[in-house]
């Protein structure tokens, strides 16, 4: 929470960036974010760090991984820079922009093998006997936020601009209005519950299918997303409606809005 925080606080001044230099501030983040890449690569090496939950782990290196990487809002920097360039593309696009076919459909499918990487290239390093590899493991955490990035913003983009209709259908199933709701305050209580838990547990369980959801845990972490979602967030929206509102139907007189 503390970094996405600090990310929250720097990301106006990537705005402010686009805003004042457009195509140059656009190139700007892309180098910033190539920057950090290579950064990441080389602090994964340096330090023998894992960028995911191999197979034997020790304690001591996913500690010094998740202070170096998950507690570091730098190296956590491009999925956000990521975001804003997508809402800037959209901002200033066409409203009648479409790709040709083929950029369309090797877009996609670039999309899809980022989506294939993020999620499975690094599926061997569950099986046991699996021997950790630094730079492995820092190609695959330069790599993992670029390509989930591009496979999510490509998708978005394409949405947005009226050029994937069945993607678009499937998104608008009523079911989200509640999920994506919940899903913020979700991710928030869910790790200080799971911090919990493992505290509570400190034995090793054998693994089977069905312990992979543990049915406490998701009810406990549901009931309370739903309890920090009424209790704050929707509390927080409707007083940023009525101040919205009261900015932008302010009384007019003699042409001039009062201000």
């Amino acid at each position: 929470m503390e970094t996405d925080m600090q990310m929250y606080l720097l990301s106006p001044f990537f705005v402010l960036l686009l805003w004042r230099m457009k195509a140059t501030g656009v190139l700007s983040i892309f180098a910033i974010m190539g920057l950090l890449s290579v950064f990441k690569y080389y602090i994964v090496i340096k330090e023998s760090l894992a960028t995911v939950l191999y197979y034997g782990i020790g304690v001591h290196q996913l500690v010094k991984s998740a202070n170096f990487i998950y507690l570091d809002f730098v190296q956590r920097l491009v999925p956000y820079l990521s975001g804003i360039l997508l809402g800037y593309f959209l901002r200033i696009r066409d409203k009648s922009f479409q790709f040709s076919k083929d950029t369309l459909i090797m877009g996609s499918a670039l999309a899809l093998w980022a989506f294939y990487y993020t999620f499975y290239s690094m599926v061997h390093a569950s099986v046991q006997g699996y021997v950790y590899d630094s730079r492995e493991s820092a190609k695959f955490g330069a790599l993992q936020p670029l390509a989930s990035s591009f496979s999510i913003c490509w998708f978005i983009f394409i949405c947005v601009t009226g050029q994937a209709e069945w993607i678009n259908r499937k998104l608008k199933w009523k079911g989200f209005l509640v999920t994506s709701r919940l899903a913020f305050a979700f991710y928030l209580i869910q790790i200080p519950i799971m911090v919990v838990e493992v505290g509570r547990n400190p034995n090793p369980t054998v693994f089977s299918p069905l312990s992979v959801l543990d049915l406490n845990i998701f009810i406990t972490t549901l009931v309370l997303a739903v309890w920090l979602t009424l209790l704050f967030l929707f509390p927080i929206l409707n007083m940023w409606r009525i101040l919205d509102r009261d900015a932008t139907h302010q009384p007019v007189a003699n042409g001039v809005k009062k201000e």
